[in-house]
């Protein structure tokens, strides 16, 4: 099986496929052990869960976890609560503004994807089905936010901008 180089040049694993269902599971566990410390922070996540929440969602799913940060600073600026209505629509919510329309696959209600560990690992997952249809690729960034290739570039852009002032 192959490996891939992802957006900051580090090795991965071969990536094989993984179902949402026992790793949500997980997340929603962690999301539970999290909402005490997340209760007692005035704003936003804390940076030590933050972190724990990412690592962990990314090993899990086999992604990066910069560019799962990148993707939910461009997403969210990492709000927890951060909701937006489209158009369309549909509703995206939490740090990685995950899409109602992914909530009947992911087994998730509202009130869960807006945990934010819950959130992160909804994201990570998601982001792995983008990776898997277009290799570890700016692509597949794009492809976290849309389909549509008129909206696609320019979000990859975007979050390769992140992914730049990150590493400086």
């Amino acid at each position: 099986m192959p490996v891939a180089i992802d957006h900051v040049g580090m090795v991965q694993r071969p990536i094989s496929r993984v179902s949402p269902t026992p790793w949500l599971r997980l997340g929603r566990l962690l999301s539970r052990v999290m909402a005490v410390t997340l209760l007692s922070a005035s704003a936003g996540i804390p940076a030590r869960a933050a972190q724990d929440c990412f690592a962990l969602a990314a090993r899990t799913y086999r992604v990066n976890p910069t560019v799962l940060r990148a993707i939910a600073w461009q997403e969210s600026r990492f709000r927890t609560s951060a909701i937006h209505h489209n158009a369309n629509g549909t509703t995206d919510y939490g740090l990685m503004q995950v899409n109602s329309a992914n909530l009947p696959m992911l087994g998730l209600t509202p009130l869960e994807v807006m945990r934010p560990c819950m959130n992160v690992f909804a994201g990570a997952y998601l982001y792995r089905q983008a990776v898997d249809k277009y290799g570890n690729t700016l692509a597949a960034v794009g492809a976290y936010h849309s389909q549509n290739p008129k909206f696609m570039v320019p979000y990859a852009e975007s979050v390769r901008r992140i992914l730049a002032a990150a590493s400086r």
